[in-house]
């Protein structure tokens, strides 16, 4: 029983692996990244994602600090001091626009892959 059990695992872990070396089980996933037959390119394009994550998370932290500071410096501003609402509006808005482009290249990048990569790079051999 231990030793068809073995065999077993053993088999799923080949299978597996060989899915893996093709192309055809990759961890990506998590965004939805089309998938070429060239496991080099697959991986450079998740690290492209994971990397515009980082950059994305990154931004929204900083940008809370700066919402943070401001609200700091809002309570400490003087009655006589000029409005800022629609200066601060102005600049949170262009955070938004930020981030949206961000999103817009993940998706840019996606289209490239499906119109490009994957018929040009159909030939491949796994690396």
């Amino acid at each position: 029983m231990k030793k068809i059990l073995s065999l077993i695992i053993i088999f799923i872990l080949g299978f597996l692996t060989s899915m893996i070396c093709q192309g055809k089980l990759f961890f990506s996933k998590k965004y939805n990244i089309p998938q070429t037959s060239f496991k080099k390119i697959n991986n450079e394009h998740y690290n492209m994602f994971k990397l515009l994550d980082e950059f994305y998370n990154h931004c929204k932290d900083h940008w809370k600090t700066e919402e943070k500071l401001f609200e700091e410096g809002r309570q400490k501003i003087p009655d006589s001091h000029v409005n800022v609402d629609i200066l601060w509006e102005e600049h949170n808005n262009e955070h938004k626009k930020f981030i949206k482009r961000i999103e817009v290249m993940k998706e840019d990048i996606i289209k490239h892959i499906e119109k490009y990569d994957r018929p040009h790079f159909h030939f491949a051999n796994m690396l």
